[in-house]
């Protein structure tokens, strides 16, 4: 449309038919997606200020980073970052359908990120990378990031990963021979394999992503609990058991003991008759002593 509201020229009814009411021509088009200017420029013609033509492109584009070979997955990427970066009414709309997914239809790239991790790590680097840019570009996105939880607490999850996974040591060489050299990592985008390459492109996706959105100091939070806790004195049983005098526990606090020289306290109880007096000591210890309560008569 041109700024006074008039059309540049009527969409002929066929083409209408297989652009917006069929949805295998899209399919297609994305499915064969390569760097030609002419398809990107058809989708995302189409696609402003239309939710339904964009529900469709990110459903199939979805679909294809879900499933596609991960050294061919960067065209997807490519295409998906493009119509994110479409600047329309519609744009905070797609950017949160392409991170949390189209409600029952397709997972989103923080979902495939999580299902990637253990056994297609490539693809989940990828789509960190692909969110990296996304983030670094666009305000809308970054403000999104920032101001739900959800989305920020997936994203801390997925960068803290990438960092264990880069800082891990790399499998031993079986080789009885021992070298100092190895060979450069390849590239995590076009190499065949399931796991991660820790090349100096994947370092400073990292750093990046840092910059991006720090991680939460609520660990630190939690120790300080921890370590208030732990301030509370300890507890400790004792038995007072003396003869005739059922046994009784009692618990008390270590804050609560007196130092003594000796290693038990003493009580002494006297009784004065005209015949006889007899006194009683009763001696108190812990419970989890390997030696129990005595009692001297």
């Amino acid at each position: 449309m041109e700024e006074d509201g008039a059309y540049l020229m009527p969409i002929q009814s066929q083409v209408y038919e297989y652009l917006y009411k069929r949805t295998f021509y899209v399919k297609k088009i994305i499915e064969d997606v390569n760097s030609s200017e002419d398809t990107l420029q058809l989708l995302r013609y189409c696609s402003w200020e239309n939710p339904a033509f964009s529900f469709n492109v990110l459903n199939e584009l979805l679909w294809q980073i879900e499933y596609t070979y991960a050294y061919e997955l960067r065209p997807h990427l490519d295409l998906i970052l493009h119509m994110l970066m479409i600047s329309d009414s519609w744009q905070e709309a797609r950017i949160n359908n392409a991170l949390s997914g189209l409600q029952d239809e397709r997972e989103g790239l923080f979902d495939t990120i999580q299902r990637n991790k253990s056994h297609y790590q490539k693809r989940a680097y990828q789509c960190i990378k692909c969110l990296v840019s996304l983030f670094s570009n666009c305000p809308i996105a970054a403000k999104l990031l920032h101001y739900t939880p959800d989305l920020k607490k997936k994203w801390i999850a997925a960068i803290n990963w990438l960092n264990e996974e880069l800082e891990r040591r790399p499998y031993a060489s079986i080789n009885q021979y021992a070298y100092n050299w190895s060979p450069p990592a390849q590239s995590n985008e076009t190499s065949n394999g399931y796991y991660l390459e820790r090349s100096n492109s994947a370092k400073l996706t990292l750093s990046k992503a840092y910059e991006i959105c720090p991680p939460d100091e609520k660990d630190e939070i939690e120790e300080q609990e921890i370590s208030e806790e732990n301030e509370s004195p300890p507890t400790a049983e004792f038995e007072f058991n003396a003869p005739g005098v059922p046994v009784s526990t009692a618990t008390v606090s270590s804050s609560d003991c007196l130092a003594t020289p000796s290693s038990s306290t003493s009580a002494s109880s006297s009784s004065s008759s005209s015949s006889s007096s007899t006194t009683t000591t009763i001696t108190i210890r812990p419970s989890s002593s390997s030696t129990g309560a005595s009692t001297s008569k």
